[in-house]
């Protein structure tokens, strides 16, 4: 004998409009928690030993140590080192943010030269980050050719598989953000946003992020006392404009701790420490 099911409409609620409601959501998007930002660390704050092979590692774990997500560093740190030292940054649970190009002097057009990038996106296919980040000069030949540059250094990264942004110093900003508004309208480049140096070149970083967010992969926070940098959240800089409009984007980039000292002092955690704190304070993660 055959049974067929016997369908049963509980009160008010049809076995249609049941199945109807196992397939949605149980909780509005509104309620599943909106987008954050993730929390990543630069390792200038430390000083790296090139002929100590365990310098680097030793700094990556301290990062994570302190809870951050993700480290961005310099190409230098990669140097000399075999494709196995990926291994060892697998260990560590966070992600190569980047592998940043900055130089004391540049090229004629304001970017790192041809070939030593094409070296640095080869190291960082190699080691696993995500994009390859340049920082500049201001365009003293003229803004065509250091955003043909840029132009074509996003190209190169993209073909490797990786991503890219452009790193911005004080006077990029300077003049209501003259020079980097024509590097985002003559590029298709994100942009890793320097909000420290924005706020000494005289641009507001939280007005500047409402106008740009989608174009802004990351964004570099440090913290100054007349124009000397001291520890994120010891400082005159007011971030909290800057977290208000990350939470109204609903973005969810990098944020990163960079404690850098234009004197070569390396506070390491003593300034990493406090700072984490704050960083968690401001943006919430």
């Amino acid at each position: 004998m055959i049974c067929e099911p016997i369908e049963h409409d509980l009160p008010g609620l049809t076995r249609r409009a049941l199945l109807a409601s196992l397939a949605t959501p149980l909780l509005a998007p509104s309620l599943l928690g909106a987008a954050k930002p993730q929390a990543g660390c630069q390792t200038n704050a430390w000083r790296i030993d090139a002929k100590d092979p365990q310098s680097f590692p030793a700094v990556l774990d301290k990062i994570r140590g302190y809870g951050f997500a993700g480290f961005e560093t310099s190409f230098r740190n990669f140097e000399g080192r075999s494709p196995d030292f990926k291994s060892r940054l697998s260990q560590t649970g966070l992600k190569l943010i980047g592998v940043h190009i900055w130089m004391p002097q540049y090229g004629p057009n304001g970017v790192p030269e041809t070939d030593l990038i094409a070296r640095v996106i080869t190291m960082g296919a190699t080691f696993g980050a995500e994009r390859l980040i340049i920082s500049g000069a201001p365009a003293t030949a003229g803004i065509g050719p250091k955003t043909a540059a840029i132009n074509a250094a996003h190209q190169a990264a993209k073909a490797a598989g990786l991503g890219f942004a452009y790193h911005n110093h004080g006077p990029e900003v300077a003049n209501n953000a003259a020079e980097l508004n024509e590097i985002l309208k003559r590029t298709d480049a994100p942009l890793l946003l320097d909000a420290g140096h924005a706020y000494l070149g005289g641009a507001d970083p939280a007005k500047f992020f409402q106008q740009h967010h989608a174009r802004i992969a990351g964004i570099h926070l440090r913290d100054f006392k007349a124009r000397d940098q001291v520890i994120l959240g010891e400082g005159e800089v007011d971030y909290k404009p800057l977290a208000a409009a990350i939470r109204s984007a609903q973005w969810s980039g990098w944020v990163m701790n960079e404690e850098e000292r234009l004197s070569d002092v390396k506070p390491g955690d003593s300034a990493v420490a406090p700072a984490r704190a704050a960083l968690k304070q401001l943006f919430g993660v």
